[in-house]
Order: C-alpha cells, then sequence, then structure tokens
C-alpha cells in the first residue's frame, strides 16, 4: 500500500484509471489523424506489433480493412436512378445535419439544405469526401482555421467556405441560432 491509509479497495483503483487513462490517450491521439486510412494502417501496425505479425500478415490486414471501409461508405441503394439519386441526397442532408458538433450541424445542415438540389453528381462525390472527414477537421476547414488538403480542394469546398464566411451561422448570434435551429431535424 506503498504508506497509503485507503481502503482495500481504493488501492486497487489506481492501476487501473491510470491503465484506462493511457488507453484514452492513445484512442484520442489515434482518433486526430484525419485520414481514415492512415489510421487504419496505424491501427494495423501497432496491432502488427502487439501480436507478432509478419509482414504478409499485416499487409492481408490492411488490404481486408480498406476493402470494409470502402464498403462500407459505398452505401449502395436499390430503385430506379432517380430514386437511388434522391436516397442519397438525403443521406447527405441528414449526415450533414447530425454531426454531434452543434456549430457543424449547423453551418452544414443549412448549407446541404439550400445547396444539395443542385449539386451534380460528380459535386455529390466531393461533397461526400468531405463528409467522409472528422467532424473536427471539417469544421476547421470550413471555417478557414487549417489549410483545405489537395483530395478535399474542390469547388463544392470553396463554396461552404463562402457560405460560412457569409452566412449569419457564421457569426455569433442568439437571435441567428433560433431563427435557424427550427429548419434542422429533431
Amino acid at each position: 500500500m506503498i504508506g497509503c491509509n485507503v481502503e482495500p479497495g481504493v488501492y486497487f483503483v489506481y492501476p487501473i484509471l491510470s491503465k484506462m487513462h493511457s488507453l484514452r490517450r492513445l484512442f484520442h491521439l489515434e482518433s486526430r489523424l484525419s485520414n481514415v486510412y492512415k489510421r487504419s494502417e496505424f491501427s494495423a501496425k501497432a496491432g502488427a506489433d502487439m501480436f507478432h505479425l509478419t509482414e504478409d500478415q499485416t499487409a492481408r490486414v490492411e488490404q481486408r480493412d480498406r476493402e470494409i471501409r470502402k464498403q462500407h461508405l459505398a452505401l449502395p441503394s436499390e430503385g430506379s436512378e432517380d430514386e437511388v439519386k434522391l436516397a442519397r441526397k438525403k443521406r447527405l442532408l441528414y449526415r450533414s445535419r447530425q454531426r454531434g458538433w452543434l456549430e457543424v450541424d449547423l453551418l452544414l445542415g443549412s448549407w446541404t439544405q439550400k445547396s444539395v438540389e443542385g449539386l451534380q453528381e460528380a459535386e455529390l462525390d466531393h461533397f461526400e469526401a468531405i463528409l467522409n472527414q472528422e467532424t473536427i477537421d471539417i469544421y476547421n476547414y470550413i471555417t478557414k482555421q487549417r489549410p483545405i488538403p489537395s483530395e478535399l480542394d474542390t469547388n463544392v469546398m470553396h463554396r461552404l467556405q463562402e457560405y460560412c464566411a457569409n452566412s449569419p451561422l457564421g457569426k455569433a448570434s442568439m437571435d441567428g441560432y433560433t431563427y435557424n435551429k427550427r429548419f434542422m431535424s429533431n
């Protein structure tokens, strides 16, 4: 007990908490990597070291991880071409409104509601690539706090940035928030 006058159960809590804290810090560090594939490669390398995987096994794990992520992000739809396009636009609208961070929900959601109908297929692809980023990264890109990565440097991103700079939602205002919140879901 190292000279501490604590209850027996309390003594064992400290080592468990410090391990949990280390795991939390590891997950936080990993989640800050903005590129999905960089995260998966980081995880695979950490797993390879932990489980003593060969290079061939590690390569197979990374390949399978990329396949699963690609399949997950594809979200194929059934129905006519118009129904598929409408479903995709609704999905993008939902994803832009439900990020979990109020500022991003309002900025992305209001822009998407106004703009998604006019987006062409290629622009929908560009917008979906933006939505596949971490929420904090999206916020930093659309508010011009961080430079845009080359793969996201598209007309859609520039339109989003312009909207955020000129929109009442891009400026702090209780009246603006109250007015625009009624257009959002939930």
